[in-house]
């Protein structure tokens, strides 16, 4: 049943608003009313018309579409409701969020133009958004809080509030304060921005009507007028840009329709419409990139406009790329604020696309804001400048006294926020000269490349532009000198009394780089890096620390410094526990290398993070950043990081790392066992036992046996979600390994005949009422010698074990007499068994050809498991998961 409507003066919302869920379920509500669009109109009006109907017949079809799929649709949890306005249906929702920020990464946050479902339940089908008690009601994201970690001003607690109008009043009311138990969630229909752009565009009373009409209404005399421009006879076009036309390779159709497009430009008298068609891959983005630029040399003011955030960013690159490629280097980023990008910044994923931050509305804000700012603004640095190149003693004792008024005026404040949990700002620490005088030179030079690179070339003329770029020079000169410069140790520093030791071994001596090769890098909060392995590293030292301290109550200050503000909140969770002894002589922090900016500890552990093939290692690499670092210790600096990873970064850590190498002052985690220990644990908490499963791994480096592992193994290790657990089996095997074996009595749960008998070993894991280790002793051939090895079959509980001695008793028939006899040998040495080997008889049986170069490739092999997964199996992976 089609529906008929009044439109005029309705906007499309209203129009949304008033279908009834039995209207958006119906796909004819608009069948009648869609006609066919002429090829040509009598008037502006006319042709407007011609477009209402078919936007919201696409407009339904879209919404019924994302109906039909609600199963699949994006949802969120609202918290808290509040009407803004009691005159309208405007309200202020609260998105719920969990205790753990990371958790909601990823979740459905509505966006201004989403159309949304109010529910309390989540929809499985369309009825389920008329259900008693909330009948079908949608709204509309009419704004919402965008999180921007670079304004110093932001709120977080504004984060996730969200104004909505909505088609009807919500009766259910939410209130946190006052713990109401309903439950309200937001469902995705559609986004609306596009569809309500072109429903505002369709109205009569918009200008811009002259375009449309010289659209629908081709005059041949602007043609004949556009024509003689290529006979040379009105050709207004610069010759220079003839000129550089020919370096961009355009073909005869692209020339001319640049030529036209220019020309236009100078036809006053009238508005022109202009179309540059062709199939894909023709060229038409590359021709409107360089009208851009034909336009921007000629100083005219241009707005571009496309219909997707895409098509938009393509065509400022290509426009920012032949504007890069005509700059000179005395001229830097000089004209660029002739250019401006602007959209939303989350749509059109900037973050993605740093060539064109330079250009970005929100990015040039920013960087102009900073430069006008009265206390770190350019001014400032200049004059700061100026008077510290005239007198620099002078200038940085005034810099020190307002260090000293600033210390003195916070003090009680800072004592008491720190009393109460609350203190958040990092002691503030006086500067070196150098670092002072490098601080302002960078702060300059900032100002001078963001004044010159944003302001429009009508504010900052060029001549002004080259002598600040001239100056950037000279201040880069200065900062080298300084770097250059002699730096003698002082006379304390060369006593040998002012070295100190907190830990024994030369692993912990004054400088030593620490080797991590079984981190893994990962994303987290704000998808920043961390590495969980190098956090577990962290907090096992400053264990070692905490408890020499307590031994010998000698007091101790240590920093942990990492680059990426992920690791350090890891590193903070996991090095909490000791903060809690900070006026007892022993205090730990972590932060990132700015918050570290001026400040000093005995003992400096910095966490580089990155751990991957290609030696990436991201902002790591800048050398200002690395010096702050590498500068705060002031007895130990102990630096953790993937050797690997660094030396093939081609950076300051490359050097570092050969250098460390060369002063011998290079070590690998694992040769303190503590350290080791706790990267195991790290490993099993990450589920990384592809790490661990292996004869070399840091489990077995050193066992008596080698160990193989049948697949099925591996697999049951990665179904069992319990930390703990992984940890009892994993422990049980490096006690096997070293020849433990336990009593006797303690061993096979069930009653096993066969060959099962002689060859099969079930160990019930400790604290485990219902999980068993199960594993036979194997043949190898190793330097012309047969050797024993443990072979781990799997870990399974006891109903799967039950099922076992049939099964693998027909396994165990392909033995031969003489290797069974090898492999039930057991070679005893005080309380430990070993391993035998024997000498190769090339007449035994044992030395078939699958057995003597690989594990019995049948037992190898060998899945303990029913697959498809039993039921039985099911419930054990379930009892065991956490």
């Amino acid at each position: 049943m089609e529906k008929k409507e009044e439109l005029d003066g309705k906007s499309l919302l209203d129009i949304v608003f008033s279908w009834s869920l039995k209207d958006v379920i119906n796909k004819d509500i608009y069948r009648n009313q869609v006609k066919r669009i002429p090829e040509t109109f009598l008037s502006v009006e006319e042709y407007k018309k011609s477009f209402i109907y078919p936007l919201l017949e696409e407009t339904h079809a879209d919404l019924f579409s994302n109906m039909t799929t609600l199963f699949q649709a994006p949802t969120r949890e609202i918290h808290a409701v509040k009407r803004s306005s009691p005159k309208n249906l405007l309200y202020e929702i609260t998105l719920k969020k969990t205790a753990n920020a990371e958790e909601d990464v990823g979740k459905y946050v509505p966006e201004v133009g989403d159309l949304i479902a109010l529910t309390d339940v989540r929809p499985m089908s369309i009825d389920d958004l008329n259900r008693p008690g909330i009948f079908y009601l949608i709204a509309y994201v009419h704004g919402a809080k965008e999180e921007d970690s670079s304004k110093e001003n932001f709120d977080d607690k504004d984060l996730g509030k969200i104004t909505i109008l909505a088609s009807k009043p919500i009766l259910i009311e939410l209130d946190s304060e006052k713990n109401k138990k309903e439950t309200l969630l937001a469902v995705y229909l559609m986004n609306m921005i596009t569809n309500d752009r072109i429903w505002r565009a369709l109205d009569p009373e918009l200008d811009g009507g002259n375009l449309i009409e010289k659209v629908l209404q081709a005059n041949s005399a602007d043609e004949n007028c556009t024509s003689r421009l290529f006979e040379g006879k009105c050709s207004l076009v610069p010759f220079y840009l003839r000129d550089v036309n020919s370096s961009y390779n355009l073909n005869d159709s692209q020339t001319d329709a640049v030529l036209s497009c220019v020309d236009m430009r100078n036809f006053y008298h009238q508005s022109t419409v202009k179309l540059i068609w062709g199939p894909p891959g023709t060229g038409k983005t590359k021709t409107i990139g360089f009208i851009l630029f034909s336009l921007l040399e000629m100083k005219c003011r241009t707005l571009t406009c496309a219909p997707t955030n895409i098509a938009v960013l393509e065509v400022t690159k290509r426009l920012l790329r032949s504007v890069r490629e005509m700059q000179t280097p005395e001229h830097d980023s000089y004209g660029l604020g002739d250019i401006l990008l602007f959209g939303n910044n989350k749509r059109m994923k900037i973050g993605k696309h740093d060539d064109l931050l330079d250009v970005f509305l929100d990015h040039r804000v920013d960087m102009l804001y900073n430069c006008f700012l009265p206390s770190t603004g350019w001014k400032n640095s200049l004059e700061s400048m100026i008077s510290l190149l005239d007198d620099p003693e002078s200038q940085y004792n005034r810099y020190l006294e307002s260090i000293k008024k600033y210390d003195d005026g916070n003090d009680d404040k800072l004592k008491k926020e720190e009393s109460d949990g609350n203190l958040l700002k990092d002691d503030v620490v006086p500067m070196t000269f150098e670092e002072y005088f490098k601080n302002i030179c960078e702060s300059l030079e900032l100002c001078m490349v963001n004044l010159y690179t944003h302001l429009p070339t009508s504010q900052i003329q060029l001549e002004v532009a080259k002598n600040m770029i001239r100056a950037r020079v000279l201040l880069k000169t200065l900062e080298t000198m300084l770097d250059d410069a002699h730096i003698s140790d002082a006379q304390n520093v060369k006593q040998r009394s002012y070295e100190k030791r907190f830990l024994q071994g030369k692993m912990y001596s004054s400088y030593s780089f620490i080797s991590i090769a079984h981190g893994k890098e990962e994303r987290g909060h704000n998808y920043s890096s961390k590495n969980m392995v190098e956090a577990a590293v962290v907090s096992e030292i400053v264990s070692k620390l905490f408890k020499r301290f307590l031994d010998t109550r000698n007091p101790v200050s240590i920093g942990v410094i990492s680059p990426y503000k992920a690791q350090v909140y890891a590193i903070e969770e996991q090095i909490r526990k000791y903060k809690t002894h900070s006026d007892s002589g022993f205090s730990v922090s972590a932060r990132s290398v700015d918050g570290f900016q001026g400040g000093e500890e005995d003992v400096i552990i910095i966490s580089t993070v990155r751990c991957n093939e290609n030696g990436s290692v991201g902002f790591l690499s800048n050398r200002q950043r690395a010096n702050v670092a590498l500068t705060r210790a002031r007895y130990c600096l102990w630096i953790l990081g993937d050797e690997f990873t660094l030396l093939n970064s081609g950076s300051v850590w490359k050097k570092l790392v050969l250098d460390a190498k060369e002063r011998e002052c290079f070590h690998k985690a694992d040769e303190d066992k503590s350290l080791a220990q706790a990267i195991i644990a790290s490993l099993v908490e990450l589920g990384q036992f592809d790490t661990l499963l292996h004869d070399d791994s840091l489990l077995f480096r050193e066992a008596t046996w080698k160990v193989f592992f049948n697949n099925a193994f591996g697999r049951s290790m990665a179904r069992i979600r319990n930390a703990k657990i992984c940890k009892e089996v994993l422990s049980m095997l490096t006690k096997l390994a070293s020849g433990w074996r336990p009593p006797q009595v303690k061993r096979n749960p069930i009653a096993l005949h066969g060959r099962s008998s002689q060859l099969l070993e079930i160990y019930k894991i400790k604290g485990q009422l219902r999980l068993y280790l199960l594993w036979t002793v194997d043949i190898i051939i190793e330097d012309s010698n047969y050797i024993q090895v443990m072979n781990v079959l799997d870990v399974l509980p006891l109903s799967d074990v039950l099922k076992l001695p049939n099964h693998v008793d027909i396994l165990f028939r392909s033995y031969t007499e003489d290797k069974m006899q090898r492999c039930k040998h057991k070679c005893v040495l005080g309380n430990l068994i070993v391993p035998m080997r024997w000498p190769v008889d090339p007449s035994s049986s044992c030395a078939e050809p699958d057995a003597a170069l690989y594990l019995s490739r049948p037992l190898s092999l060998l899945s303990l498991r029913e697959e498809p997964e039993t039921s039985t199996a099911s419930t054990y992976r379930n009892r065991f998961q956490v």
